[in-house]
């Protein structure tokens, strides 16, 4: 019983080496629409993965910032210098005095 046991085991070992050798020498070939098929895959896949970088790269590029932070600062008006003394006043453009007329 043993025997036949060992001897069934040493012709599946076999035929094991001999399926892999098989397999191991003629590779499987694809047809011309499955490798089509397989190159358009990756080009669609290439396609979806570089758009959604490119949106993915301008929304992030938006500032988050509320709309009145975005508006230009606006400079104050600069304030003439105001007299201190009634009287004789000078222009601060030209720097000549000139008297005020009193009414």
């Amino acid at each position: 019983m043993e025997t036949h046991r060992a001897l069934a085991r040493q012709v599946e070992e076999e035929w094991i080496a001999k399926y892999r050798a098989a397999l191991d020498a003629a590779p499987v070939l694809q047809s011309r629409i499955v490798k089509l098929r397989a190159a358009l895959d990756r080009a669609y896949n290439l396609f979806v993965s570089s758009l959604g970088t490119i949106l993915n790269n301008l929304t992030r590029k938006q500032p988050l910032r509320p709309a009145a932070a975005l508006a230009p600062a606006v400079k104050p008006i600069r304030a003439f210098p105001t007299p201190t003394r009634k009287g004789r006043q000078r222009s601060h453009k030209s720097g000549v005095s000139r008297e005020r007329k009193a009414g």
